[in-house]
């Protein structure tokens, strides 16, 4: 992937913002809803540059903004439709406060921000558009799990709200083949695909 997107076109990183989605206990911990259904752990495998970009983000000279994108899928909060489909899992997900808590090997600030979603799409019923452009962001970067779940959803609504989109390929979650279609159809339709540590050194020089 990085051999067909080793510059990112039209991407001002000094007004970018990080987002991280969904690492949380629900969907990571082996304790968690995700693990007792069987799904396999996607987003410890990429820890290491999950938080490789948060301290480039936190440490660099523009004092990246980070979002934290985390889950609360009870049923109080969801929308019918995506209710309906919760409902089809043995497992509730993300409607308890240990289940909805980041995990415990990633460390947010006090001054980071915290977006709550309902669904799938982090840009979906919230501020989070409204508060990056008040932040004078116009590019995002994109990290998380499910690949192809709340970070595609992600991903494509912040295209669509006007934002460029570049998402750390090596900090992204789900199964391999899973993640490489995403990465591939991504950087050809929506935005670019870069390595994490190109990134950051974006953020840091």
């Amino acid at each position: 992937m990085s051999e067909t997107s080793s510059e990112v076109v039209n991407t001002d990183f000094t007004a970018s913002a990080l987002l991280v989605i969904d690492m949380q206990n629900d969907f990571m911990h082996c304790n968690g809803a995700c693990a007792k259904m069987g799904f396999p752990d996607a987003g410890t495998p990429i820890l290491p540059a999950v938080n490789q970009l948060i301290d480039a983000a936190h440490q660099g000279p523009n004092k990246i903004p980070v979002v934290w994108i985390c889950a609360d899928y009870s049923p109080e909060v969801v929308g019918p439709a995506f209710g309906a489909k919760m409902m089809c899992f043995p497992e509730a997900v993300c409607t308890t406060q240990w289940g909805k808590k980041i995990i415990e090997q990633l460390n947010p600030a006090t001054d980071d921000i915290f977006i709550t979603k309902s669904c799938y799409d982090g840009f979906h019923d919230t501020e989070l558009a409204e508060i990056l452009r008040a932040k004078g962001v116009d590019t995002v970067v994109v990290t998380g799990i499910l690949t192809t779940v709340c970070v595609e959803s992600t991903a494509r609504a912040a295209v669509f709200e006007g934002f460029h989109t570049v998402i750390a390929e090596d900090a992204v979650g789900d199964t391999p083949n899973a993640t490489k279609a995403f990465l591939e159809r991504f950087n050809t339709f929506f935005g670019d695909v870069q390595k994490s540590q190109v990134i950051c050194q974006r953020w840091t020089h």
